[in-house]
């Protein structure tokens, strides 16, 4: 209204052409005219006035599944930025795209990790995987900490310890840590637990028990019962005593004597 009453102080008659998107021009407002300013008209000429429709907006597919290179360029293309990628580590493959967060010039930021409407000029940061954390189980701390600190997560200077059947003593179990609610991330610092390898149990009293009884019993608490005593006449004989005696911790698989009486 503004620039049709202008032009109607110079004897120009003003006519709204069809609006045109603009990075530069809030919507509403005049981008252009034709003919433009300066040109030499016609009084009672027509004056085409062109307003801004804002910024264009584009539909986007789903961001999240695709490769970060791929997504950076379709962005581009339609003039959306994209900032500084967020790195994390899961079993994606390293470089795609995990989630992505559209920020409009003005408003609040909105996920369009399953694509949405998003206008030009917005900028979207994206969550990339980084691939896997290394595998640790079963290394030494040193070389575990070797190969998470390839990867900048930091490993903290204390350690937990946990019993374990199957990693020798002093190796790495696994890592401990991850931060509440989201993945490991380059700068992240991961626990070291290391095993102390299987936890000893207590030698069961089989004193008064056949020589059957005891081996069954000694064998089902894990270890491995050994005697004397012939197998011909293990239900006639009674255990005595176990070396190592009932009650001790030992490790399973640990051999334990039987002595008996017939």
């Amino acid at each position: 209204d503004e620039a049709a009453a202008r032009l109607q102080q110079e004897t120009l008659v003003a006519v709204q052409g069809e609006g045109e998107y603009s990075l530069e021009v809030d919507s509403g407002l005049v981008l252009y005219t034709d003919p433009g300013p300066g040109e030499r008209v016609d009084k009672d000429a027509t004056v085409s006035v062109i307003l801004s429709l804002g910024p264009q907006p584009h539909e986007l597919s789903a961001l999240a599944g695709q490769p970060e290179d791929v997504v950076r360029t379709t962005l581009s293309s339609v003039n959306i930025e994209v900032g500084e990628s967020v790195n994390e580590f899961t079993d994606a493959a390293s470089g795609t795209v995990l989630a992505a967060l559209a920020q409009p010039v003005t408003g609040d930021p909105f996920d369009v990790s399953n694509g949405g409407t998003v206008l030009e000029g917005s900028t979207i940061t994206l969550t990339v995987s980084l691939g896997p954390v290394p595998p640790v189980e079963g290394l030494s701390v040193e070389a575990a900490t070797s190969a998470l600190q390839g990867v900048n997560l930091q490993v903290s200077g204390t350690r937990e310890e946990e019993f374990s059947d199957d990693i020798d003593s002093g190796d790495v179990i696994g890592i401990r840590g991850q931060p509440d609610g989201r993945n490991w991330r380059p700068g992240d610092t991961a626990t070291l637990v290391v095993s102390k390898g299987p936890q000893p149990i207590a030698v069961p009293d089989v004193e008064g028990r056949s020589v059957r009884e005891a081996v069954e019993i000694l064998t089902d608490a894990g270890f491995r019962p050994t005697t004397n005593v012939p197998e011909l006449v293990w239900d006639i004989f009674t255990a005595t005593s176990t070396s190592p005696e009932p009650g001790s911790l030992q490790l399973p698989n640990t051999t334990v004597q039987i002595r008996a009486l017939g």
